[in-house]
C-alpha cells in the first residue's frame, strides 16, 4: 500500500480550509479531514469505503471530516487533485498531506500512514 506525503494539498479549497471541532479523543492533536477517491461501487472501492467507515467509527473521528469523490463523477477533480488510482486515501488535515493507495485493509499501516499512531495503540488494544 503506497504512502506519499506533499508539502501541501493540491486540492485545497474552501472544504480544506476550516479544521473540523472535535478532534478524535483518542490522542490526536489537530481534528482530521480525509478525503476518499473512489471509482463508483467497484468492490474495491465499497470495501475501502467499508474499512475506513469502520476505522473511523473505532478511532472517533466524526463522519463529516470524510469528503468522498466519486471520480467517475467527477474524473476533472480527480485529475486536477493529481489522483490516478482508486481507491486513494488522502489525509488533507492536519498537514502535511498524506496518501494511502489500497483498499484499506491493512488498519495498523493506514493508521500508521495517517500518522494516528494514538488511535492504532487503541484499536490494537481492542483486537486483543
Amino acid at each position: 500500500m503506497p504512502v506519499s506525503s506533499a508539502p501541501h494539498d493540491r486540492a485545497s479549497g474552501s472544504r480544506d480550509a476550516p479544521a473540523l471541532a472535535g478532534a478524535a479523543p483518542t490522542g490526536a492533536t489537530d481534528a482530521v479531514r480525509l478525503r476518499l477517491y473512489v471509482a463508483g461501487v467497484g468492490p474495491n472501492s465499497v470495501r475501502a469505503r467499508t474499512n475506513l467507515e469502520a476505522l473511523m467509527e473505532r478511532c472517533a473521528i466524526p463522519a463529516d471530516a470524510l469528503d468522498v469523490v466519486d471520480c467517475l463523477q467527477e474524473p476533472r477533480r480527480a485529475l486536477t487533485d493529481g489522483v490516478l488510482v482508486t481507491p486513494t486515501l488522502v489525509r488533507v488535515a492536519p498537514g502535511p498531506r498524506q496518501v494511502v493507495v489500497g483498499n484499506l485493509t491493512d488498519t495498523p499501516r493506514v493508521l500508521s500512514a495517517l500518522e494516528l499512531e494514538a488511535c492504532a495503540e487503541e484499536v490494537a488494544s481492542h483486537a486483543l
